[in-house]
């Protein structure tokens, strides 16, 4: 569950943030959906949930959320920096790799 909030939350963040210029943190919305769906299973039948496994899905949503984040920001500079040099196609994924992974 938590990283499929993680994946929505971070899709949301990454168009927000290549949209809009910022975005905000979803740590307390997947903190609440999770505690919903947690519930609404265990009115279904599934075992109750712990307080440890709401805070597990709080916290890969919220990584998921920060990851896209940072991707938004690095990846139009990343490619600002790849126009400006002869051979854009074959440099543009390694600048992306190096502002990506730091």
């Amino acid at each position: 569950m938590g990283a499929l909030l993680g994946m929505l939350f971070g899709a949301s963040s990454l168009y927000l943030v290549l949209k809009v210029g910022l975005t905000v943190s979803a740590s307390i919305p997947v903190a609440v959906i999770a505690i919903a769906l947690f519930r609404l299973a265990s009115k279904a039948g599934v075992r109750d949930s712990t307080i440890l496994e709401n805070n597990i899905v709080q916290t890969a949503g919220s990584a998921g959320e920060s990851i896209a984040f940072g991707l938004g920001v690095t990846m139009p500079r990343s490619s600002f920096s790849a126009s400006t040099w002869k051979s854009r196609a074959s440099r543009w994924w390694p600048c992306s790799a190096r502002c990506s992974a730091s």
